[in-house]
């Protein structure tokens, strides 16, 4: 079988081939390569697989009839080596909900390569120096804060529709219905969310944009939200700031779950890159073989490693496979933040017209922060907008014809 992914160094294809038996031809692409790939499918000269994809693209690709579904891969051998299924190796090593955005008319198109983490980073001294604890929730978030600014400094978090999520998720809500067939920002729980978002900017005076780096060195901004890339830049050319700073989990809402305990809510997306089977290839099971030796435990403890002894920690791989990044050189408490933020991950699937969500999202975010609309009246336009066009989507691909629901089989009972 033949792959195409972006910029693997090191990678030890031949492994797969002498545990398998197959050859494999790897083609290393410089940038994106889901437009190369859809152009070579349209022309019949298509790789078997991609490596290194975008979480968006499965679903474009596989409502297109270009993917295999790779649930349908069970467990068994090839040339003598077990060869893991898709639901065992997603137990074993994986977060189940780290598919959901590979989802389509119940088959998933993708598995989970690389993931993010997001993580409260503060400056030990100055929280000492100001006699105040490191917050665990939004709530203890919002009690520091007259603390900080008193003495003139600010919390870091992002604005913009992304950092929007996680308030969406804690709410208790998603950003589409069960089929996925409109959009689910038109509930209270929505509503609710985009209100504490935009409050962080409009009552608390959150900063819109902030080098947070640079700020965070200089004591400016003693805490805020950010994740690996932030952790790498600190670590690799911050070492004045060595013993000064620690991570917590991110922020998240007190919550009372099924057994009646109070629990820390810090539901957050992060899957960040994917692995995909062209449907045109004429090797299904030994491709799938190697795309489970890639995402396998060994192969991406072995792959991290190698990138970070080449090119430094700022560089560290972030690989989704749960069990890979214990072997990563992290502490023991850093690993134990990251852990803790990753029970919570969560991600919402990809839609037909999905993209208006992001577009108008942004869209309401800005009239009501920026320009001073009322929140109900921008969001429930967005909203309009939003269903418009998966309605015209879902004609264009005749979802009526294909059971009725985008994300499941057949459409759920109302």
């Amino acid at each position: 079988p033949s792959f195409c992914g972006e910029g693997y160094y090191g990678l030890r294809v031949h492994q797969a081939a002498l545990d398998y038996g197959v050859k494999v031809n790897l083609n290393m692409v410089a940038g994106s390569s889901e437009g190369l790939i859809m152009q070579r499918y349209v022309a019949g000269t298509a790789p078997d697989a991609a490596i290194s994809i975008g979480t968006g693209t499965p679903f474009e690709y596989a409502v297109r009839g270009a993917l295999l579904p790779l649930n349908q891969f069970e467990t068994t051998t090839l040339n003598g080596n077990e060869v893991i299924g898709f639901n065992d190796l997603l137990e074993q090593s994986y977060y189940e909900s780290t598919v959901m955005p590979f989802l389509y008319q119940g088959q998933y198109y993708g598995f989970p390569e690389t993931q993010n983490w997001q993580a409260l980073f503060y400056r030990t001294d100055i929280f000492e120096e100001l006699n105040i604890e490191a917050p665990d929730t939004w709530e203890d978030v919002y009690n520091i804060l007259p603390a900080l600014t008193k003495d003139g400094y600010s919390f870091y978090y992002p604005y913009g529709v992304v950092n929007y999520t996680p308030f969406l998720y804690q709410h208790g809500g998603d950003f589409y219905d069960y089929d996925g067939l409109t959009s689910a920002l038109d509930t209270d729980v929505a509503y609710d969310a985009f209100i504490e978002y935009s409050d962080l900017f409009l009552q608390y005076n959150f900063i819109y944009a902030a080098d947070f780096y640079m700020r965070f060195k200089s004591g400016e901004m003693p805490v805020g939200v950010a994740d690996l890339t932030f952790y790498g830049k600190l670590k690799y050319s911050a070492p004045e700031l060595n013993g000064k700073w620690a991570i917590l989990p991110a922020p998240g809402h007190a919550v009372t779950n099924e057994a009646g305990e109070t629990v820390v809510d810090r539901s957050w997306n992060g899957v960040a890159s994917c692995s995909i089977i062209i449907s045109s290839t004429e090797y299904p099971e030994e491709t799938w073989a190697f795309l489970q030796w890639w995402a396998s435990d060994a192969v991406q403890e072995e792959y991290g490693k190698e990138v970070e002894a080449t090119f430094g920690v700022a560089s560290r791989w972030n690989p989704a496979n749960k069990n890979a990044i214990a072997t990563l050189p992290y502490t023991m408490e850093e690993l134990n933040v990251i852990y803790e933020q990753w029970e919570w991950i969560q991600e919402s699937p990809n839609v037909l017209g999905g993209y208006y969500t992001s577009r108008y999202l942004t869209t309401a975010l800005n009239q009501h922060v920026l320009q001073g609309v009322n929140a109900r009246v921008a969001l429930e336009d967005a909203i309009k907008e939003i269903n418009k066009e998966m309605i015209r989507k879902h004609e264009e691909y005749r979802i009526a014809e294909k059971g009725g629901s985008v994300l499941r089989e057949s459409k759920s009972a109302d």
